[in-house]
């Protein structure tokens, strides 16, 4: 259903109704989910801008929570089966599992201070409250495993968030190096490094941009460089100042990768299409005087169908290449 996301977090459903149509039918949804799926916790994640868009109000908490009795919360009794939205547990409102003093506290961890995942055999902690998206980049998972299994020698993330691309190749490289802007992204990731026992992996907050270049006047080298940027085009008035940061995060990359090496490159940009993205890592290898090979053209995950008819659905690109000299 467009403008609808339902990620799913072990027994925790994380929600998220980014249109008028979808947030008429939210109370209606959550019903199903429960009826469908009977999840541990229903957490609406509705924080994101583009509902503003929509004349939607910014909402972020605990919709629904398994319990054995009903609980009196700040808007009422609610009882486990249909209701109206007046019914919904208030966000701001006390929500405590019988068995722990934490708010959304499940057998594998809370909603507000983390909830522990496994995602091909690599363990993350992440935060559906307060993590960016829904807590994690699910749409990334099947990108990890086609990194994976190309990537080799010194490797570099570049905007790595949680560690997601850096924990999943660090099995195939010598030594990887995470690095972030955010200091609470650095943070979270170093956890999941733990979790891990990943010790040939570090993590480093800095600008990329500025990182890449000071690393090219370093004269430093890799073998596998991931790019994984956030939207650069958020609106189609922004697509030709994202397209010069696009080129230059991967000239950058490019004039840092050593030959035979792999470059992994996303954008998550829907305004930004598949050919057009193409065309900027072209102009950036004959800027580089680098020659690249396309391995593979991916997008996100499965479990994120793009329609036929709505261009805007195929909004992740994800190409593998490899630098031949």
């Amino acid at each position: 259903m467009p403008s609808l996301i339902v990620d799913i977090y072990n027994q925790v459903f994380v929600i998220q109704t980014l249109s008028q149509g979808a947030e008429r039918l939210k109370s209606t949804l959550v019903d199903l989910l429960m009826e469908e799926f009977k999840p541990e916790i229903v957490v609406e994640r509705n924080d994101g801008r583009v509902r503003e868009f929509e004349g939607l109000e910014l909402r972020t908490g605990v919709l629904y929570e398994r319990v054995t009795e009903p609980r009196k919360v700040a808007t009422g009794t609610y009882h486990f089966g249909s209701r109206t939205d007046e019914e919904f547990i208030n966000p701001q409102s006390e929500i405590r599992n019988p068995k722990s003093s934490d708010p959304g506290a499940t057998a594998r961890g809370s909603v507000t201070s983390g909830i522990e995942i496994n995602q091909h055999g690599i363990r993350f902690s992440v935060s559906p409250l307060s993590g960016q998206k829904t807590g994690a980049f699910l749409d990334q998972r099947e990108n990890y495993l086609a990194a994976r299994s190309l990537a080799h020698g010194r490797a570099l993330d570049c905007f790595t968030f949680n560690g997601g691309f850096a924990l999943h190749i660090a099995s195939a490289c010598d030594g990887v190096l995470g690095i972030d802007i955010s200091a609470d992204a650095i943070a979270a990731a170093q956890r999941n490094a733990e979790l891990n026992h990943a010790r040939n992996v570090e993590f480093r907050a800095a600008n990329v941009f500025d990182a890449l270049r000071e690393m090219e006047s370093a004269g430093e080298n890799f073998d596998t460089i991931v790019l994984d940027p956030p939207a650069f085009a958020k609106n189609r008035s922004s697509v030709t100042a994202a397209a010069r940061g696009y080129k230059e995060i991967n000239l950058r990359a490019l004039k840092l990768l050593n030959p035979g090496g792999i470059l992994v490159t996303c954008t998550c940009s829907y305004h930004l299409s598949e050919a057009m993205f193409l065309g900027i890592i072209a102009e950036a290898a004959l800027d580089a005087r680098r020659r690249v090979q396309i391995i593979e053209k991916r997008g996100q995950s499965g479990d994120h169908p793009v329609l036929l008819g709505v261009p805007e659905t195929h909004y992740l690109k994800c190409v593998i290449a490899r630098a031949i000299s």
